[in-house]
């Protein structure tokens, strides 16, 4: 089967990784230039001093044990356990970074894939998709009552690291 994997964070690296496992085609699609997701410390996802909600006993994937890392591990201490497992040598192979997925559509069957990566587009067929963007990338800020009468910038916690 080939799968298709939307997103390089936590989700979407360890779904990669038993897909493969189990013997699966795999292509994993991350647009930043490293995988993380919001724990890349590059992606302007999560800030430098944030940390783990859980502890290092229990976040940690199955056969893939974290190290010797904080017991709330921060940032950098999570994106290196998970550059760790993505740098596996099949899923390094399966991973393209820096390639947005523009559209998706399903076609007699199969998902097409439109993708752009250095200003080009290329389309891809796959049996399966797995969709692992995650749900804390894009801010929700609610609606305020009053709002319309503030003059001033509303901005959310993604916007004052």
């Amino acid at each position: 089967m080939n799968i298709a994997i939307i997103g390089a964070g936590p989700a979407g690296i360890i779904s990669a990784r038993n897909a493969i496992k189990a013997g699966h085609s795999v292509v994993l699609f991350e647009k930043n230039t490293r995988i993380g997701g919001i724990w890349n410390p590059w992606s302007g996802g999560a800030y430098r001093n944030a940390c783990m909600q859980n502890s290092r006993y229990t976040f940690h994937y199955t056969g893939f044990p974290p190290g010797d890392i904080d017991e709330f591990p921060g940032v950098e201490q999570v994106f290196r356990y998970l550059s760790a497992v993505a740098g596996e040598d099949a899923l390094r192979e399966s991973t393209r970074l820096n390639t947005e997925v523009v559209s998706l559509r399903k076609d007699a069957g199969h998902w097409v894939i439109r993708c752009a990566s250095e200003g080009k587009d290329t389309e891809d067929i796959f049996d399966r998709v797995i969709i692992a963007t995650g749900e804390l990338w894009q801010p929700r800020r609610p609606p305020l009552p009053g709002e319309e009468n503030f003059s001033g910038t509303l901005i959310t916690s993604r916007d004052y690291q």
